[in-house]
């Protein structure tokens, strides 16, 4: 803020002498306007003033004269509100200058943009206090500057702007949230880009009130001062609703009398609080303006008095000298006219007339800058006498001078504005007079006045140059759709009603539906939209072929349901739309139909009438058809009743005999010519008549097979026949798992009597042998096989295998061969033997391997069926799911009980494989590694899907070189990521391929110094890096200390996926590189390659501390390789290849903000503890030069998205270098770049982005900045607040 402030303040005084001089013109204002009242004589001055005797004194005004300064928001943009003591003594300095001129009295700006420059519950803090808006500067500047003013004996009045919130979108800058645009925008009007309060809003003009009664409470300010800020504009669209409900009929009358409401209301609070303190107005100097422009009625207000009194004095803005003439040749407003002119109006007593000079005229004329003004010089030639010569000269308007009228239709996008060229309008009038445009009536449009560029009167220049332009908003019609007639149920809904600008083509909506209907069609095709509202309709015709259905429906045989014996009968008729149906029951035998009623026809065809049919009873009759013939049972009904076409069993020769005959069946007639075969009962009451075979006899077989538990024997056959008497008849049946007992006769010979003639068959059931086989080898951990031995056949066999348990295997079902192909479904024992084999599936378990991003390991376990699990993070309890603790996943290998596993033998480093088994004390679960002796491992777990946990213990091995070897990503995070500060020489080195899975390792360590790290030509995969904390370095290896070298080393796949988030206490800049995000002194890369690097970056581009290195960095450093070096780099034979960085400015501050290179970001210069400072000092300075060499490296296929950032810079090789750093002691020191002829970069880069200008000496908070890194000040400027005479 203060480098803003300052700025400013350097702009303003470049662009303010015209107001400052007016700001002190209130003084020079009252003694010019004494001095020249004084030279009339005492008549004149009755005269002028419309008074024969003197007015009564006011209590109000002042005893002598009012020597008055106006002090606006400009001049207090001026002084230094960063601490009550500076601001303090602006003011004191200001008031000194005020007392030196004999000034009395201050006017003084408080509140300017509906803001306020002392403590308000009403309104926001001026931003004139902090640069923001609504922020409390931490002191009260009205309280200061009244106490400052009333030590000096000047009175302070508190001059505010009633309606005024914004005057362009710059000024203010920003709009705190309680300003009254943001709490009420429903107050609000608008003027070109500025903001007021609307004046015909009642509740809007209360507030300004109750703001006046709030700063006269708190406040000992000696009166209240209006400027001349009322109506913002004369366009009628910014009252027009409040003007319509008022019923008035002049609108400027209107207007003003909102204006003189409010002024007499704050009157009125000003007097109750004291009757002492004065309230004034200062309108602009011209009276046209005020009344027709502004609608303040200040003749009206000189005028009012007693009751009707609305202000304590008036002060117009009298701001044109003597002589002043407009170009029409006009000298209405000379001095020695308009002053005059204003003493003419009617004043009431105790009404004060002051008059405001602009003293900033001062030495430019009577014109200064006014467009009005004019100055000329006679002509002709002379000789110059002994005296000062004046030369005038004078214009006379012309009052033919051209203008232009535009009038600019909307198009139908909506994004513009269509010059009509044929109504351009080519006008004249005089010079230096308001023209006005009249808006024309177009079909479809309305005029506009909001729109912006809209010109709707102003000014006629003398060169024609003046174009006036009003702009046609394109109007908006409806589009509705209407069903005529009757509208039938299901009728598709109507369309959305569409509101569609004038012009715009509109396709009708597709045809309605209505199940069952026909529309007619919509009333219209597809058309142009009119200038009115369309109404389009359409109706429906029923449909007279709509199907229905008829369903009919039959009485079930044994209860009273129906269509379950006799088919449901369905037919499909048609009829119109929306009438009764036609259907009709049917003559169905055996049945008789009930009653139904007829149905409306849906459209939709989903009619049904159902018709149900009661089934007929009817009564069958058995005749002996012989005198002679019997019932065996006496009791035998002859007759029974039966429901048509239900089952019906008619008697046998068990059930009748007659001596002599044999029993023929049953006959429909007396004469048994029509046998009666049916099985159900026939639509009609039947007589059967029995038939006798003479001499024949009739027989009966009873068969009775033995039950399932043996105990007894149950009918199971009857066979009946006829035959001879004496004839031998075969009886004897065979039944699966049956034999007849010993003593059943196999023949019966047929006697005489056929009641002789009946014989019972006995059967016994066989039994069979059952056994169960649980297969060779195989015995139970519990419960047992089911229970074989001797079965009946037909038992039930129990083959439940529930409680039987096999450890590591699960029972799978019983079959009834040995090859498991025949499966046993059954649940009785069958006519034979049998054996059941049990089928047991082997139980599966996993191997769960840390394999721990050692690549040999994976590759093979990936070979031996192994499946890479995916980790999870579980944040809830902050442990990794599927996944070591820190984050490389499991690898699952799927294992039978019974098999055999073999783990390798050669993987590098490792010392031995182990399995890991949970344990469980007073302190918890915890894991305990064993060893696993034998390579081969089986029946590690006899539950299926069982996971065992497998590790591997590592070795820890030193090379030839000393060089600490590293197998797994454990060993690299410990030496490397997390590596330890040793001021002896350390190394350690790749003994195998790592594969990092995209984990995030979240630690901001780095690789101490003297330190050689070697890859021995293995490969990094799979690096992630993101999410980490603000203002760290970020790589595969986050930074190095001084004198480390990174070797024979490949980084494949590299990823940062980074957002930045603001933090208390200021922004970083931050830097990122695949290998290191930043490297110390005397750092070396000797072959080392980086492949599919990947940057997603969302930085905040401001200044940063790259921390490991203690120093500000000048931007954002991202590289290839390194984001951040200092000092000596020497980069041989590297590689970066396939390269995408996308980074995003979340500020644009502007200057430098981004440094991006293939290899590195920035190289800066040696920069160091401070010699001598304590080891843990945060004392840092430039201590030496820096060089960077380049031999033999190689940059492909480098793609930078800068996202239209304004402040990145982009090397092939290098992002950035500190061609010139200054140290904070004044040292200059540089950087060097050394690139051989041999290394390459893309060719629509430079090799380095840019040479960077560092001064650590001239920066105030000593941070080391580029010197277009500093964001351009904004600056808050607004014109002057003054008016012009016409």
């Amino acid at each position: 803020m203060t480098q803003r402030r300052r700025t400013s303040k350097a702009k303003a005084k470049r662009r303010f002498g015209r107001r400052a001089f007016l700001a002190g013109a209130g003084a020079a204002a009252c003694a010019a306007t004494g001095w020249y009242l004084r030279q009339k004589s005492d008549a004149e001055k009755t005269a002028v003033s419309g008074q024969d005797t003197p007015p009564a004194p006011n209590p109000a005004l002042p005893a002598g004269e009012w020597r008055a300064v106006w002090v606006s928001y400009l001049d207090w943009a001026l002084l230094d509100f960063s601490t009550e003591d500076t601001f303090r003594a602006g003011a004191a300095q200001l008031l000194d200058n005020c007392a030196g001129l004999g000034l009395n009295t201050v006017l003084a700006q408080v509140r300017p943009f509906g803001d306020a420059l002392y403590r308000s519950s009403l309104f926001p803090w001026s931003h004139l206090c902090t640069g923001v808006q609504g922020k409390d500067p931490g002191f009260d500047p009205l309280d200061v500057f009244l106490t400052e003013a009333h030590r000096r004996g000047i009175g302070v009045e508190a001059w505010v702007n009633p309606y005024r919130l914004r005057s362009s979108a710059a000024m203010p800058p920003n709009l705190a949230e309680n300003n009254l645009a943001n709490t009420h925008p429903d107050w609000l009007c608008t003027a070109g880009e500025g903001l007021y309060l609307n004046p015909a809003v009642p509740a809007a003009a209360d507030y300004v009130v109750q703001g006046v009664a709030e700063l006269l409470q708190n406040y000992p300010v000696d009166g209240i001062h209006f400027d001349d800020y009322f109506y913002p504009t004369t366009d009628a669209a910014v009252d027009a609703a409040q003007f319509a409900a008022s019923g008035a009929a002049d609108l400027a009358a209107w207007r003003r009398q909102n204006v003189t409401a409010l002024v007499a209301k704050v009157y009125r609070t000003v007097k109750a609080a004291d009757p002492t303190l004065r309230f004034g107005i200062s309108p602009q100097g011209n009276p046209d303006n005020d009344l027709d422009q502004q609608y303040s009625d200040v003749t009206a207000w000189l005028a009012a008095g007693g009751e009707e009194k609305v202000i304590d004095y008036l002060c117009p803005q009298v701001y044109w000298g003597y002589g002043f003439t407009l170009h029409s040749g006009s000298t209405r407003f000379a001095f020695e006219n308009i002053v005059p002119a204003w003493l003419a109006y009617p004043r009431a007593e105790g009404v004060a007339l002051y008059f405001g000079l602009g003293a900033y005229r001062v030495g430019t004329g009577d014109g200064g800058a006014n467009p009005d003004s004019v100055s000329g010089w006679s002509t002709g030639d002379f000789t110059m006498p002994a005296q000062d010569v004046e030369i005038t000269g004078s214009f006379t308007a012309n009052g033919d001078t051209a203008y232009t009228v535009e009038h600019y239709q909307q198009n139908l996008a909506g994004d513009g504005y269509d010059l009509v060229e044929a109504d351009t309008e080519h006008l004249t009038g005089e010079t230096d007079t308001t023209a006005t445009a009249n808006p024309k009536a177009y079909t479809g449009f309305t005029f506009d006045g909001t729109v912006e560029g809209t010109v709707a009167s102003g000014n006629i220049a003398g060169d024609g140059s003046l174009v006036l332009k009003l702009y046609y908003t394109r109007n908006s019609y409806d589009v509705t759709y209407a069903y005529t007639g009757t509208v039938p149920t299901g009728a598709s809904a109507l369309p959305e009603k569409a509101t569609v600008k004038y012009g715009a083509p509109v396709t009708v909506a597709e045809a309605a539906t209505a199940p069952g209907y026909t529309f007619s069609g919509w009333s219209r095709n597809d058309f142009t939209m009119p200038a009115e509202n369309v109404t389009i309709t359409g109706s429906f015709t029923a449909n007279s072929n709509t199907e229905y259905t008829v369903r009919h429906h039959f009485q079930n045989i044994l209860d009273d349901a129906y269509d379950a014996d006799t088919a449901m009968l369905s037919e499909t008729l048609s009829g119109t739309t929306d009438t009764l149906t036609a259907a009709a029951a049917k003559t169905v035998a055996g049945f008789t139909a009930q009653s139904f009623q007829q149905k409306n026809i849906a459209g939709d065809g989903s009619t049904v009438v159902k018709v149900y049919y009661n089934r007929n009873e009817y009564t069958l009759t058995y005749d002996l058809n012989g005198s002679d013939a019997a019932w065996t049972d006496s009791e035998t009904d002859q007759s029974h009743k039966y429901r048509f076409g239900a089952e019906i069993t008619t008697p046998t020769s068990n059930d009748l005999s007659r001596a002599g005959y044999a029993f023929g069946g049953w006959y429909t007639d007396a004469d048994c010519t029509a046998e009666f075969t049916a099985t159900t009962m026939p639509a009609e009451n039947t007589t059967l008549y029995a038939k006798w075979n003479a001499g024949q006899v009739n027989y009966t077989v009873n068969y009775y097979l033995q039950n399932v538990d043996g105990t007894d024997y149950v009918l199971k056959d009857t066979v009946t026949g006829s035959g001879v008497t004496g004839q031998i008849v075969d009886v004897q049946k065979s039944y699966e798992g049956f034999t007849p007992k010993s003593d059943t006769p196999s023949s019966i010979p047929l006697q005489a009597d056929s009641a002789q003639n009946v014989v019972n068959l006995y059967y016994t059931r066989n039994r069979y042998i059952l056994s169960f086989n649980l297969g060779d080898g195989v015995s139970l951990d519990e419960g047992s096989a089911p229970t074989g031995g001797d079965t009946y056949y037909g038992a039930e066999i129990s083959v439940d295998m529930s409680n039987a348990k096999r450890t590591g295997y699960t029972f799978a079902g019983w079959y009834e061969d040995v090859e498991y192909t025949t499966p046993w479904s059954g649940m009785t024992m069958p006519a034979r033997d049998l054996t059941l084999y049990a089928k047991w599936d082997t139980m599966t378990y996993f191997l769960r391997f840390d394999w721990d991003g050692n690549v040999p390991l994976r590759d093979w376990l990936l070979d031996n069926g192994g499946k890479l699990l995916t980790a999870e993070y579980d944040e809830a309890n902050y442990e990794y799911i599927n996944a070591n603790d820190h984050g490389i996943p499991y690898i699952d290998v799927t294992v039978e009980y019974d098999q055999v596993f073999t783990l390798p033998t050669d993987i590098p480093g490792v010392e031995y494989f182990g399995y890991y088994q949970v344990k469980t004390d007073e302190y918890g679960s915890y894991e305990v590694f064993h060893q696993v002796t034998d390579s081969a491992l089986t029946k590690m777990a006899a539950e299926q899907g069982a996971v065992v946990k497998i590790g591997a213990e590592w070795k820890a091995e030193v090379n030839g070189d000393g060089a600490t070897l590293i197998y797994n990503a454990s060993q690299f995070e410990n030496l490397v990521v997390r590596g330890s500060s040793s001021e002896s020489l350390t190394r350690c080195a790749l003994d195998a391929d790592l594969d990092l899975c995209n984990i995030n390792m979240t630690t901001n360590d780095g690789l101490a110094g003297n330190t050689i790290f070697d890859g021995n030509n293995h490969t990094i995969y799979h690096v992630k890096r993101g999410e980490t904390i603000a203002k760290y370095a970020e790589g595969t290896i986050y930074g190095y200390g001084d004198n480390v070298t990174v070797k024979n080393l490949t980084i494949d796949g590299m990823t940062i996926d980074y957002t930045a988030q603001p933090i208390a206490g200021g922004n970083y800049y931050q830097a990122f590189g695949a290998l290191a995000g930043f490297v110390g002194d005397g750092f070396t890369a000797e072959n080392v390659t980086v492949k599919h690097v990947i940057m997603h970056l969302n930085l905040l581009g401001e200044q940063g501390n790259a921390y490991n290195s203690a120093h500000l960095l000048p931007a954002e450093c991202i590289g290839g390789l390194i984001g951040y070096a200092k000092g000596t780099v020497t980069l041989t034979g590297c590689k970066v290849e396939d390269m995408t960085v996308n980074v995003t400015d979340k500020n644009d501050n502007g200057g430098t903000q981004f440094l991006i290179g293939g290899l590195i970001g920035y190289a800066d210069a040696l920069y160091t503890q401070i010699p001598g400072e304590n080891e843990y000092s945060s004392s840092n300075d430039y201590n030496g030069n820096g060089s960077v060499t380049i031999t033999g490296c190689t940059v492909l296929d480098m793609t930078v998205d800068k996202n239209d950032a304004t402040g990145a810079s982009v090397g092939g090789f290098l992002g950035g270098i500190g061609k010139s750093v200054t140290s904070n002691t004044g040292i200059a020191y540089s950087v060097t770049a050394n690139i051989d002829e041999v290394s390459t970069f893309p060719n629509e880069f430079t090799s380095v982005g840019k040479e960077l200008t560092i001064n650590d000496s001239t920066v105030s908070d000593s941070a080391a900045r580029s010197l277009d890194a500093m964001p351009a000040a904004a600056f808050e400027d607004e014109s002057d607040e003054e008016n012009t005479a016409a």
